[in-house]
């Protein structure tokens, strides 16, 4: 004879779920923050020989076969994951198992942080977190490069500045006193034309040099535009070589930040 299966009881943290557990069809309702421990009682009942009755269980949805169990009457599961689960119970008193006229079903309710607009809205927060994060880094490596720009071009200007007021001043006193030399030189004299012509191409490396010395000036710098400087460094490449280069602009040209321009020294 086939035993009868019914569910005794079923316990949540050791304390009872459900009001008629051996009903059959009865649903267990509860929500993953409060399922720690679950426990389900069952019995088969088999007057004739109460103690050769054997049990097998399997909650779909959590265990992939059947549990065998021998003679014991409970099952535990802890920490169900949300989602909805059939226990099935089994009894067998020799070769036929009878089973659960109806599997006990069980709903776990998602706790907030596991559902669906908490995970979205945990993504948004991170997105927006790395977003200042990002905008935070660029602003600090783009002010660690304007600190490094600015110091080369106070450098540049301290440089430039001494040259003007020592080296230049002092070729410019020089050649003041070679052309005076000159005028005390007889016209007749092949050296006075000679000086004279020194005077003249020292006249120019003078102006030359004062350019120089302006470009290097941070007021004097007024960086290209990216197409300009693309060209310019397409030209540089092409003319060892023979080679021809275009630059092609669409759209309209934007003004691009100081920082990206790299100021070398002429």
């Amino acid at each position: 004879m086939l035993p009868s299966v019914l569910i005794e009881s079923v316990l949540i943290d050791g304390k009872p779920a459900l009001r008629a557990p051996g009903q059959p069809g009865a649903v267990l309702h509860t929500d993953s923050t409060n399922l720690h421990d679950l426990e389900i009682n069952f019995i088969g009942i088999n007057l004739s020989a109460p103690e050769r009755v054997y049990y097998r269980y399997q909650l779909i949805g959590e265990d992939k076969d059947w549990q065998e169990v021998g003679k014991r009457r409970q099952a535990f599961y802890t920490r169900l994951s949300p989602g909805t689960y059939h226990f099935q119970v089994s009894a067998s008193s020799g070769d036929d198992w009878s089973d659960l006229t109806v599997p006990l079903l069980i709903e776990v309710s998602p706790a907030f942080y596991q559902t669906r607009w908490f995970k979205a809205l945990c993504l948004v927060f991170a997105v927006v977190v790395a977003w200042i994060v990002l905008r935070a880094r660029v602003r600090f490596v783009a002010e660690q490069v304007h600190s490094r720009l600015s110091e080369r071009v106070a450098e540049r200007e301290r440089v430039a500045r001494e040259l003007h007021d020592t080296l230049l001043q002092g070729f410019q006193g020089l050649m003041m006193r070679f052309h005076l030399a000159t005028q005390s030189i007889p016209p007749s004299e092949p050296a006075k034309s000679e000086m004279e012509d020194a005077l003249d191409s020292a006249d120019l490396l003078l102006a030359e040099s004062r350019d120089r010395i302006r470009d290097l000036r941070y007021e004097a710098i007024e960086p290209p535009s990216l197409p300009d400087s693309l060209r310019a460094l397409g030209e540089d490449f092409a003319a060892p070589h023979n080679w021809t280069s275009e630059v092609v602009t669409r759209g309209v040209v934007v003004e691009l930040n100081p920082i990206t321009y790299q100021i070398s020294t002429p």
